[in-house]
């Protein structure tokens, strides 16, 4: 099966979703599958750089810019109609990278996944403007996230606790699968 995953970052930066989407892909490889990681690059970088690391192909997107640690990738709904791909698997932790998958998945009619890492929580955006980080986080939840529920087959949760106590998950536990995180 060909797999793209989209991420907001992947190694070298380090994070727990870093090394989540790096471990699931090199064991997906293991399995047998082909890996593709969309991810972005340092601010500045033109272009897209690409190479195979322990099998996973990875394309680091061009990123002009970053709003709130949140990368900004321009070309990614172009690259992502563009891969050969049975499935998409969007990793969510920041606005504007999954929404380009679920989009690409509803053009393609291809099947969406979505590991749903993080809450947005307006008070850990690192606003002055409690009332800005609000309305931002609203605009978000409210908009970008349900486009991605609608088309996601699947939203995978690491527990049935962080799944029942999301603010944004509990109203769709009907589409939620729990697969906790695996250690190497």
């Amino acid at each position: 099966m060909r797999i793209v995953q989209v991420a907001s970052y992947f190694p070298p930066s380090y994070g727990g979703i870093e090394s989540h989407v790096y471990y699931l892909s090199r064991e997906l490889v293991r399995l047998g599958h082909e890996v593709t990681i969309l991810t972005s690059r340092s601010s500045g970088q033109n272009g897209v750089r690409e190479e195979v690391r322990d099998g996973i192909s990875v394309k680091w997107l061009w990123t002009p810019l970053s709003f709130f640690s949140f990368p900004l990738m321009p070309t990614l709904l172009y690259r992502i109609l563009r891969e050969e791909a049975d499935i998409l698997h969007g990793h969510v932790n920041s606005p504007m990278v999954v929404e380009p998958a679920a989009i690409g998945s509803w053009l393609r009619q291809l099947p969406l996944v979505i590991t749903y890492h993080a809450d947005i929580v307006p008070e850990d955006m690192g606003l002055d403007s409690v009332v800005l980080s609000r309305l931002i986080s609203w605009f978000y939840e409210g908009l970008f996230k349900r486009i991605d529920v609608a088309v996601a087959r699947r939203i995978v949760a690491t527990t049935p606790t962080y799944a029942e106590s999301s603010g944004f998950l509990a109203e769709y536990l009907d589409k939620v699968t729990v697969i906790p995180n695996g250690v190497d």
